[in-house]
């Protein structure tokens, strides 16, 4: 928009969430760390690409949970993928979920969020991934370089290899490396609460009128 004319008024300015109580997370050594892909089961999510990226590797210390709605053909593929790489004891496909207390149980229970998405416009599953201390695994499809700049997780490009690459050292990370990204998620889930968005889009409509 900023290129087809400098007349033009842009802004970009975040949705805005409530803020959580959740306390920050707390890693237990003995026992096997949980990932969660928490996202509607469709082509533009990127799972089945996180599937293959996981097979490649199949950490024996991590499992990988997917919850979400039917959105196409892809909940289908994902299992037969499961069936056929015999990965049952690493991924679960789960019931989908809806209500916020429902959300604030379930998020409890991991350690890391993956979204390695295709197109997002704000992606909604990772301001509360990150609301819940869970650092998130994304990609440059999606407006989150915050992530990065935060080092509340892992921004990567959109690409197989890289997905690979990372996950092995995300599989890699001690506890308190993954402790101190769990504390940023949650740093920064502030920035995103409405205290702080309110008064931009406030200048945002004042500058309009």
């Amino acid at each position: 928009l900023k290129n087809l004319s400098k007349k033009i008024k842009t802004f970009v300015v975040s949705h805005g969430v409530k803020g959580t109580e959740i306390e920050e997370k707390k890693l237990n050594a003995n026992v096997k760390k949980k990932a969660l892909f928490f996202s509607r089961i469709h082509k533009k999510k990127g799972l089945m690409v996180t599937l293959e990226a996981w097979n490649e590797i199949r950490p024996e210390n991590w499992e990988f949970h997917i919850v979400g709605p039917k959105g196409d053909e892809t909940y289908e593929e994902a299992v037969d993928f499961i069936n056929k790489n015999n990965l049952k004891d690493q991924i679960f496909l789960r019931d989908p979920i809806f209500t916020q207390k429902e959300k604030d149980k379930l998020m409890r229970e991991f350690d890391i969020s993956i979204l390695f998405s295709k197109n997002e416009n704000f992606g909604f599953s990772i301001i509360e991934s990150l609301m819940h201390s869970l650092p998130v695994l994304t990609n440059h499809n999606v407006p989150w370089k915050s992530i990065e700049d935060f080092d509340a997780g892992w921004y990567i490009k959109d690409d197989k290899n890289t997905l690979i690459t990372t996950l092995k050292k995300i599989f890699d990370c001690s506890n308190d490396e993954l402790f101190k990204k769990s504390k940023n998620a949650l740093n920064l889930s502030k920035e995103y609460e409405w205290n702080v968005v309110f008064p931009k889009m406030k200048k945002m409509y004042e500058i309009l009128n």
